[in-house]
């Protein structure tokens, strides 16, 4: 995974930011307001990112740093993190707190899907975790409840790190499946299968394409 690393230099009254970045706009804006200039006059260029997962969704120190220090040197300045810096140097993942219930009929089909999430956030901010987010979608359960919460600590902010928080959503879900099937006497995958919705669940249009189905029996196969 690439570290965070920038490289910024001026021109004719404007900054010009080499940096990985996943929101070019959003990382324009937030550097024409710290360095309290205009938006035109802020170029990002992310040729490569080498790595985001959400871990480069914010900017960090290091533009900041490269920018400012680029002003005042009247000279091009880089910044790099060390692996080691990026632990609290730039976020981390927040934990989560979570409980899913499922309910079935005795064939398998699910009735209802509930799916909680706690996570933590700094007290200056406003994050969570959306793990139970792709709950609502999955699978084909007429009664859904989904619910994210924070609790607010004094921490560093916390961002998606390595992935967005569907990554920890589906390990709690999908885990509640395995234990449902094994209730039920059920093969994982025919229950999966069972309750594969023939539409989204939460908009009831078609997808454009879904070939989960297709996949886990195909992974069934060769795993044998």
């Amino acid at each position: 995974m690439e570290p965070h690393a920038t490289r910024a230099y001026w021109k004719d009254g404007g900054v010009i930011v080499h940096c990985s970045s996943q929101l070019l706009k959003s990382a324009q804006k937030a550097v024409a307001a710290t360095l309290q200039i205009p938006p035109d006059k802020v170029r990002i260029v992310s040729r490569y990112i080498g790595g985001g997962f959400g871990g480069k969704l914010p900017i960090y120190g290091d533009v900041m740093l490269s920018a400012m220090a680029s002003r005042q040197l009247k000279r091009p300045v880089k910044t790099a993190l060390t692996r080691q810096q990026m632990f609290h140097f730039t976020t981390h993942r927040s934990e989560t707190r979570q409980r899913v219930r499922l309910g079935a009929a005795a064939d398998g089909r699910l009735t209802a899907i509930a799916h909680e999430s706690w996570s933590h956030s700094a007290r200056f901010d406003n994050f969570y975790e959306a793990a139970s987010q792709q709950t609502r979608s999955l699978y084909a359960a007429p009664n859904r409840m989904t619910a994210h919460r924070t609790v607010k600590l004094d921490l560093p902010i916390s961002d998606s790190t390595r992935a967005p928080g569907e990554a920890v959503g589906m390990l709690a879900l999908e885990s509640a499946m395995d234990e449902l099937a094994e209730k039920l006497k059920m093969d994982p995958i025919a229950l999966r299968i069972r309750n594969e919705p023939a539409m989204d669940p939460e908009k009831n249009i078609p997808c454009s394409t879904r070939q989960l189905v297709r996949c886990m029996q195909e992974g069934a196969e060769r795993f044998g």
